[in-house]
């Protein structure tokens, strides 16, 4: 009944389970990577970020694959987006504040 209600697969249930029972773990282990970019160049990318704004991904993934020789898949750099907070809304008020800016050097 939890399996269905969480809609996973009975044995991932049981393996979760089991993981918690033996190992106190609470959390999944794959799937997480460490990241390719260093705390100073994913700052200077939100930065980037914030003051252009791209229609695409891949073109966001060129621009990394250039200016620091770090390669991303689209998916990957989507997942990227998402853990630092980034989505149409936030790109929509890095937009606004970047035109209030520029108005006011006006």
């Amino acid at each position: 009944m939890i399996a269905l209600a969480l809609r996973v697969h009975e044995t991932s249930l049981v393996r979760f389970i089991d993981d918690y029972l033996y190992s106190e773990k609470l959390t999944i282990e794959s799937g997480c990577s460490q990241s390719h970019l260093t705390d100073e160049q994913t700052q200077g990318i939100i930065q980037h970020l914030c003051d252009l704004a791209y229609l695409h991904a891949h073109q966001v993934v060129t621009y990394i694959k250039e200016k620091y020789a770090v390669t991303y898949q689209i998916s990957g750099f989507n997942k990227w987006l998402h853990q630092h907070n980034f989505s149409y809304k936030n790109l929509k008020v890095c937009l606004i504040n970047l035109m209030k800016t520029s108005e006011q050097k006006s």
